[in-house]
């Protein structure tokens, strides 16, 4: 008995309305499965947008072998995705991208290496190719390179890259400033990853106060950061402080300044998984405490450079715990 079912790979994403309106039923992606089993009678059955020859479900599904075919329709095919990167993930990115995009994972099945269908296409999202814009250094009110340079300067006193008159800098990135590049970013689809340093440069902790602004001010310019950035950018810690390392049994930065008690270049030995994982995480809650999720870390400068595996695990542990 030969059990062929066919069905639209893209039916989750039109119900959704995330597919533009002049995409037609009849110029979709279809994926055929077809099973292969000896001895067994041909039986059909209708369930939804989904045809079935028999049922692999019923018969014993580990008896098939499988072998997956792409087919297009003779229409061209120009995909826009018009939803968001989490709902591209949550709706079944993995079926579209291998089904609908023609990736080289299915491409040995339906053509023969080194070959290419000159009927397909292969486009990127609204025919533009896709960027992510990565903001690093960044959080609410603190410009961190006024603060941050007289440490770094302490640190390393001889790199001239420090030698810098910091103090004519100003103190503050203003909420006004922020706003005007969210604004244009959300009017332009511009995504990507901004980075909130829990507490900057030892200034304050966002979680609790910001010597130098009131604390409306610091309500005002995280709130900023949730409902206008958040909905499309990945907000990470950059680190506790991105510059001295934090002693979390104290709170307050080690006593020492040099190299070896900066995050840049932390740690200089060795450190097991659950010593990163437990630093990582005192950042990632005072940013959960500002209502600010975080799916990730980033790394300021050299930090972890030493113990790299043993980083991407505790990043993993951190973020799950938190």
């Amino acid at each position: 008995m030969v059990i062929v079912r066919q069905y639209n790979e893209l039916a989750p994403f039109r119900k959704a309305g995330q597919l533009a309106p002049e995409w037609k039923p009849a110029r979709a992606w279809r994926r055929t499965v077809v099973y292969n089993r000896a001895g067994d009678s041909d039986g059909s059955a209708q369930r939804g947008d989904v045809t079935l020859a028999g049922d692999p479900q019923a018969d014993a599904p580990n008896m098939f072998t499988e072998r997956m075919l792409l087919r297009r329709a003779p229409q061209e095919i120009k995909l826009m995705w018009k939803g968001s990167r989490r709902d591209f993930l949550a709706t079944g990115s993995g079926v579209l991208a291998a089904a609908g995009l023609g990736l080289p994972a299915r491409a040995g099945v339906v053509q023969k290496a080194g070959r290419q269908d000159q009927s397909i296409e292969v486009m990127n999202p609204q025919g533009r190719v896709p960027l992510s814009f990565i903001i690093d250094d960044s959080t609410c009110l603190v410009n961190m390179g006024h603060f941050c340079t007289p440490q770094f300067a302490e640190a390393w006193p001889t790199r001239d890259v420090y030698k810098k008159p910091w103090k004519k800098w100003p103190r503050e990135i203003p909420d006004a400033f922020v706003r005007e590049f969210g604004e244009w970013c959300s009017e332009h689809g511009v995504k990507g990853k901004y980075s909130v340093v829990p507490n900057p440069a030892c200034v304050g902790w966002l979680d609790r106060e910001l010597p130098g602004w009131s604390r409306r001010e610091l309500l005002e310019s995280l709130r900023l950061v949730r409902d206008l950035l958040l909905p499309n950018w990945d907000i990470h810690p950059e680190m506790i402080t991105h510059t001295r390392v934090i002693d979390l049994k104290t709170g307050r930065p080690m006593e020492e300044i040099s190299p070896a008690t900066m995050e840049n270049s932390d740690p200089r030995v060795k450190k097991s998984v659950d010593h990163l994982a437990a630093y990582l995480a005192y950042a990632l809650k005072i940013l959960k405490n500002c209502e600010l999720p975080c799916e990730g870390i980033t790394t300021p400068g050299g930090f972890g450079n030493l113990v790299k595996s043993e980083l991407s695990l505790a990043v993993q542990q951190s973020v799950r715990d938190v």
